[in-house]
């Protein structure tokens, strides 16, 4: 996954975010995540001008949580926390 920074991007086609959580949404640890990924996607990239700036606070990425968490009133507590870590990685 791409790291926060000037580097980061969410539609580069060979290292953006975007590719990257597909892949990793395809199989493995995260493969649960497939179905909150256009949730994930549409909140990530409200915040990526913040993302490229150095990474989101703690704020931000409570404000990002609890809209994905008001998507999907069904999500797994599994779910949950692989998103979390999700936002873990971009932040400071």
């Amino acid at each position: 996954m791409p790291r926060p920074g000037v580097d980061f991007s969410l539609n580069d086609p060979n290292h953006g975010f975007r590719r990257r959580l597909s892949e990793i949404t395809m199989a493995g640890e995260y493969h649960n995540l497939r179905n909150n990924m256009d949730g994930i996607l549409r909140e990530v990239e409200e915040y990526e001008e913040y993302i490229r700036k150095g990474g989101l606070s703690y704020d931000q990425r409570l404000r990002i949580w609890n809209k994905i968490r008001e998507m999907d009133k069904n999500m797994t507590h599994d779910d949950m926390l692989k998103i979390k870590e999700i936002l873990e990685y971009l932040g400071k």
